[in-house]
């Protein structure tokens, strides 16, 4: 994800103040995952008429504050509302992942705009969503998850490509955990582009199994990049040496590709595997303490190399049956 400096525009009043600028992250398009109708259960559908009937209008925008979230939807009340309840399952799903304190009170906010022109009208150089935050001194002035409906089916949320809220709502997450601290590019794509291939309606324990692959954007691509089962993948300081400005050089083409499905396979041993917890926690502990890209000293690094290597290969070997639409055969 490539550093912007972007003044966001307003999708209504209560957006109209431009706050001062910083650092942008930015999604990509929807997973696989997003082709499967998303499903509530009956207590859900009742969590949701009660937000629904809550939902302020203005201008087009329906807004629901509820769950420790705010979302300004421009389709309907309802949308708002089922986008609310999923992002308190998603919240609830990374405090699971992530039981560290956050240091940051403050409500993330879901704009949902009515169109990809107008998204791209504010965001250019995005792909389908953006979390952008900024602050004036100590505290932040926004903390804002965009994103749009880009066809008249995703006006309903059973076809709104949620994933792409899963992988802004991380970012928003891992940010509040460590409020101003600078977050290692790697880790905070490593932490997003996990929690995209995410899926709520199972348990974590479920998530953590080999078969999640199968709904990740990038590990088919990444299979393709860098060849079989069995060859070398490039070193681990090919990712973690990587700046924000370095992110994406070639507009989500392939080497940007291959950073999402390196980092996907870091955060995947990170998250999934229980010697990955160890160098989550040392990994978390740095970044709390401000040192931002030397959160993992060199030794710690070299020591994570071999380990990710093997986890890299366990990728492709699963992905050697794995198509390009992102489903496994056999």
């Amino acid at each position: 994800m490539t550093l912007r400096t972007i003044v966001p525009l307003a999708v209504a009043a209560s957006l109209a103040a431009a706050p001062p600028v910083l650092p942008d992250e930015e999604a990509p398009p929807p997973s696989a995952a997003a082709l499967a109708p998303w499903e509530w259960s009956a207590k859900d559908l009742r969590a949701v008429k009660k937000r629904e009937k809550k939902a302020r209008e203005q201008d087009g925008v329906f807004e629901v504050r509820a769950g420790g979230w705010i979302v300004r939807a421009a389709v309907d009340a309802r949308f708002a509302a089922e986008v609310s309840l999923y992002m308190e399952r998603l919240e609830e799903a990374f405090e699971e992942i992530f039981p560290y304190r956050a240091t940051v009170s403050i409500e993330p906010t879901v704009v949902v705009l009515g169109s990809k022109a107008e998204f791209e009208r504010r965001f250019p150089h995005g792909e389908r969503g953006y979390f952008h935050y900024g602050w004036s001194g100590k505290k932040y002035n926004e903390f804002h998850l965009y994103t749009y409906v880009d066809h008249p089916a995703q006006r309903e949320f059973a076809r709104f490509p949620y994933p792409v809220l899963q992988h802004e709502g991380a970012h928003a997450l891992l940010r509040r955990i460590y409020g101003q601290n600078d977050i290692p590019m790697w880790y905070d794509e490593a932490v997003g582009a996990w929690f995209q291939a995410y899926d709520l309606s199972k348990s974590l324990r479920e998530n953590r199994e080999y078969s999640r692959y199968g709904r990740s954007e990038y590990f088919a691509p990444l299979r393709r990049l860098l060849g079989k089962y069995g060859e070398q993948p490039p070193p681990l300081s090919r990712l973690t040496d990587l700046r924000r400005d370095d992110w994406n050089t070639d507009g989500f083409g392939e080497t940007t590709k291959q950073n999402y499905g390196l980092a996907e396979t870091l955060g995947d041993y990170l998250l999934s595997h229980p010697e990955g917890r160890k160098v989550l926690d040392d990994l978390h502990e740095g970044v709390r303490r401000g040192k931002g890209r030397e959160a993992l000293g060199e030794k710690d690094l070299e020591r994570l190399e071999p380990a990710w290597q093997q986890h890299v290969q366990e990728v492709l070997y699963f992905m050697r049956d794995v198509g390009e639409s992102g489903t496994r055969s056999g």
